[in-house]
């Protein structure tokens, strides 16, 4: 991240009981020090990424997404982005960053889990959001099989170059269809994952969050730009690790001057201590949707919601169920009297 430009001033990563990874402070810290700058040049964008004008000529950048704006298609962009640069592996001008971040199993994604964990969620709201909701508004991820069939794979089809696995070798005509789709399916919910978890959108206006307790950004999460929305995966910033609004740690700004985004603090810290973001008002259903993971303790929401008609049909499945069982109990004590019956005939 230096040879990017990225400049940390009294904080680093250190390891907690109960957060693991984070940012912890290696100093005194008062309100209003900058603890983090990040070069515009450091930062992945659909635009600024090696897929840039691949993705323009698809639709999904450029002049093209602002003509017919759709957040899921913004966010997708940067997905086929960041894939785009896993893809090219040490040869990507982002590898040391994206080294840095976790596996599609280590972000504890939804994504990355097998159909009996998925299994878990069925009839909650966090599934119903990442499988079967058509909203775009919806932050990542959802919809997420219909736009690798309808988005993605078209996409890559027609790009196949940043299909492949790091170090794969473009003459091995030796590798199976089938596998190599798979593959690319991997890299592509691993990608998705990370831009759920890890990326900012810059240059979101407060006024432009809508107040929804369920799905809110935080305006400590958003960045001022001046200009029209983008969505970027900024080094260091994903280290933070979450807390409600009311208890952020900092705030994030953008300096149009030195073309830097900055990591401010708003409340002094004491050197060892943990320094937090806020990924908003979220409740539990949300932030294992989007975060793969749950809070101790939720004043947003604890617990994973379960609509009205799963608990309705829950329960007339039971009302089914114990009148199967009083009619089993009315038969077998039919039976018994007929015995005594054939008994006393004898």
């Amino acid at each position: 991240m230096k040879k990017k430009g990225v400049k940390l001033n009294g904080v680093s990563i250190g390891r907690f009981p109960h957060t693991g990874r984070g940012c912890v402070a290696t100093r005194d810290i008062k309100e209003g020090d900058v603890l983090v700058e990040v070069p515009e040049a450091a930062i992945i964008t659909a635009d600024g990424s090696v897929a840039g004008s691949a993705l323009v000529a698809f639709g999904l950048g450029g002049e093209a997404l602002l003509h017919e704006y759709s957040p899921r298609l913004e966010r997708e962009a940067l997905v086929l982005a960041v894939m785009t640069e896993m893809s090219r592996g040490e040869e990507s001008d982002f590898a040391p960053y994206l080294a840095a971040l976790p596996t599609l199993r280590a972000t504890h994604s939804p994504l990355g889990w097998s159909g009996a964990e998925l299994a878990e969620l069925e009839g909650t709201s966090a599934l119903n959001r990442m499988t079967s909701a058509e909203d775009e508004s919806l932050e990542l991820p959802s919809m997420t099989a219909d736009h690798w069939k309808h988005v993605a794979r078209p996409f890559l089809q027609r790009n196949p170059e940043f299909a492949r696995m790091p170090g794969a070798d473009d003459d091995d005509d030796d590798d199976d269809d089938d596998d190599a789709e798979e593959n690319a399916r991997r890299m592509y919910l691993h990608a998705t994952a990370l831009v759920a978890g890890f990326s900012f959108t810059l240059g979101e206006d407060d006024d432009s969050v809508e107040d929804d307790d369920d799905d809110d950004d935080d305006s400590d999460s958003q960045v001022s730009t001046g200009g029209d929305t983008v969505q970027a995966m900024v080094p260091f910033w994903d280290m933070l690790n979450h807390v409600e609004p009311e208890s952020s740690s900092v705030r994030l700004n953008h300096d149009e001057d030195a073309n830097t985004l900055q990591m401010i603090a708003i409340r002094p810290h004491a050197k060892g201590e943990e320094v937090f973001n806020t990924y908003g008002a979220a409740g539990d259903a949300e932030l294992l949707r989007r975060y793969g993971f749950v809070m101790r303790r939720n004043p947003h929401g604890g617990g994973v919601e379960v609509s009205t008609a799963e608990c309705l049909a829950a329960a007339e499945f039971a009302r089914f169920e114990s009148d199967m069982h009083l009619s089993d109990d009315d038969s077998e004590s039919d039976y018994s009297e007929e015995d005594d019956e054939d008994d006393d005939s004898e």
